[in-house]
C-alpha cells in the first residue's frame, strides 16, 4: 500500500490506513488459523463500512506482507506468515498501533541488545570524526530538550542508531532500524520520566567518551547496562507475574 495513497480517504470517506488496521484488530480478536478461509471481500466491506474497492486495496498489501493468500476460485485464505510474522508486518502492524504481545516485545528487544552489542564493538572500531560529532550533537540535542520538558523519544532513537551508523556496515543499520520503529511508542512512553532521561543522556555521554577512546570493553560494559535497565523495566512492566515468581 502506497504510504501517501494510505493517508488519503477512500471513496467512503475512510483511510485504507485505519481499514487496514481494523482488519488486522478484527483478524487478531478471531483467531484464524492459517490456511483458514477469512470472509469475503463483500463481507469485510459490509462489515467494516467501506467500498470492496478499498477492502481489495488493503488485502493485496496484506498480500504483499504473505499475511494472506488469494486462491484462486477459492477466496482469501490466512497464510502461515500472519501468525508468525516477518519483521516488515510487525513493522506495519506498529505502525497502526496494534501493540506486539509480551512475547513479541521481550524478544524483539533481546534481538536489539545482541544486534547492538556487537554494533557497539564495531563502532570502536571504524568510528570518524563525522560519527563523533554526530553523536555529540545528538547528545547536546538531547540534554536541551531535557532542559525544556520535552520528550528525548526520537533523539534516543537517533543516537543509537548513530552508533549502528558508526560501523560503517549500511546493512547493519537497516537491520536495527525496524526495532527502534517497532518500540517507538514504548520509548515515548518511557522517557516520559524525566529521570529516565537523565540517566540515559549520563549513559549516552560515557558512551561517547569510550567510542572517542577507542575502548571496546568499556563501550560494551557501559550499554550493556543501559539496555539491561531498559529491558528490566519492560520486563516488570508487562509481565508481572514473572516478577512475582522470580
Amino acid at each position: 500500500m502506497d504510504t501517501e495513497a494510505a493517508r488519503q480517504p477512500s471513496q467512503d470517506g475512510k483511510l485504507p490506513h485505519d481499514v487496514m488496521g481494523d482488519v488486522l484488530r478484527f483478524l487478531r480478536m478471531r483467531r484464524y488459523e492459517p490456511g483458514e478461509r477469512l470472509p469475503s471481500e463483500r463481507e469485510l466491506a459490509d462489515r467494516f463500512g467501506v467500498s470492496r474497492n478499498t477492502i481489495r486495496e488493503v488485502l493485496s498489501t496484506l498480500e504483499w506482507f504473505r499475511m494472506v493468500e488469494r486462491r484462486p476460485s477459492s477466496g482469501v485464505f490466512l497464510s502461515r506468515e500472519a501468525t508468525d510474522p516477518s519483521l516488515e508486518a510487525l513493522v506495519m502492524a506498529s505502525g497502526l498501533d496494534i501493540d506486539l504481545d509480551e512475547r513479541e516485545v521481550m524478544q524483539s528487544m533481546e534481538t536489539r541488545y545482541l544486534l547492538e552489542m556487537q554494533a557497539i564493538r564495531l563502532c570502536c572500531e571504524r568510528r570518524t570524526d563525522q560519527d563523533l560529532e554526530r553523536m555529540k550533537h545528538i547528545l547536546e540535542a538531547t540534554a536541551s530538550c531535557i532542559r525544556e520538558g520535552g520528550n528525548v523519544a526520537d533523539l534516543d532513537c537517533a543516537f543509537h542508531l548513530a552508533i549502528v551508523m558508526g560501523t560503517g556496515n549500511d546493512v547493519l543499520v537497516r537491520v536495527v532500524k525496524p526495532f527502534y520503529l517497532l518500540s517507538g511508542k514504548r520509548r515515548t512512553i518511557y522517557f516520559t520520566d524525566a529521570r529516565r532521561a537523565k540517566r540515559s543522556l549520563s549513559d549516552h555521554r560515557k558512551l561517547v567518551e569510550a567510542i572517542e577512546a577507542k575502548d571496546s570493553q568499556a563501550a560494551a560494559q557501559v550499554l550493556g547496562s543501559h539496555l539491561g535497565n531498559v529491558e528490566r523495566h519492560w520486563r516488570d512492566a508487562l509481565m508481572p507475574a514473572v516478577r512475582v515468581r522470580s
